[in-house]
């Protein structure tokens, strides 16, 4: 499985999200008439003096009965922006998670190269000694009949650069434009934004937004920020623009994959 293809997965994920957004949030301004619902009640020989409610999503119909306990308020918009907030997290960790599989599984490849065409931001890796120390222990180790089959140090030193790389997120400009350096990548940015029809700073700057509100969301419960007192107001958020977001993330992990080596 390629790390594009460990995205895609993810970002169906975030798909489904949207799209359950649109399916349950309620755009009836009105109550449910009275006649619909006892024709309704008598289809589906449901007793007439049980109370049913209707919610119209987009292209689909819930009919929320009484024993179900919920009120037609919990598929306003403000009840279902939660969804609209998790899909966001989500395609940001997608992007995330890429950028991790791009740079660990490329860095596997480059060290089958001389040390001295490794770039230099390679060159600066370390591992724990007692990792290493393993790794030589480990190649010296023959499994099968009459040992036969040989062991595999560098998975060991792949799982421990995994580790290491996994502590920090790759989520900002800088920060995935430093891995990518560690596998010979320079200046990505001004090949994304050749991709992507945007100059390198605009790329950057739509990206940290994204990252910002992401952040706001994960660490601030997307709270309003506020000086002194006040009730707890939630910032806003529309589908629109989670969606525009969403597809802008597919596109330049698009453009990513297109300038790798």
């Amino acid at each position: 499985m390629t790390p594009k293809d460990i995205f895609s997965g993810t970002m169906h994920r975030v798909d489904s999200l949207l799209k359950l957004y649109d399916l349950l949030c309620n755009t009836r301004r009105r109550g449910t008439r009275a006649d619909w619902s006892r024709r309704f009640k008598t289809l589906m020989h449901w007793p007439q003096k049980e109370s049913i409610h209707r919610i119209d999503g987009q292209d689909a119909i819930l009919i929320l009965r009484q024993s179900s306990g919920i009120t037609p308020a919990r598929f306003s918009h403000e009840e279902l922006s939660e969804v609209l907030r998790a899909a966001l997290t989500t395609a940001v960790a997608a992007l995330d998670r890429y950028c991790h599989e791009v740079l660990l599984s490329r860095i596997m490849k480059q060290t089958r190269k001389a040390e001295s065409k490794w770039p230099k931001e390679l060159q600066k890796i370390s591992i724990p000694l007692g990792k290493a120390k393993a790794a030589i222990k480990h190649a010296g180790v023959r499994k099968g009949k009459g040992g036969k089959i040989r062991s595999r140090p560098m998975n060991m030193i792949r799982h421990v650069l995994q580790e290491q790389f996994h502590r920090d997120t790759l989520q900002r400009p800088d920060d995935i434009a430093r891995a990518l350096s560690m596998i010979g990548v320079k200046g990505p940015w001004n090949e994304c934004g050749k991709a992507l029809n945007l100059p390198a700073e605009k790329v950057k700057q739509r990206l940290n937004t994204i990252i910002d509100r992401r952040n706001r969301i994960v660490h601030e419960g997307d709270i309003k920020r506020f000086r002194r007192g006040g009730n707890v107001t939630l910032n806003p958020i529309t589908a629109v623009e989670i969606k525009a977001d969403v597809e802008w993330l597919k596109k330049l992990v698009a453009a990513i994959d297109g300038i790798l080596p």
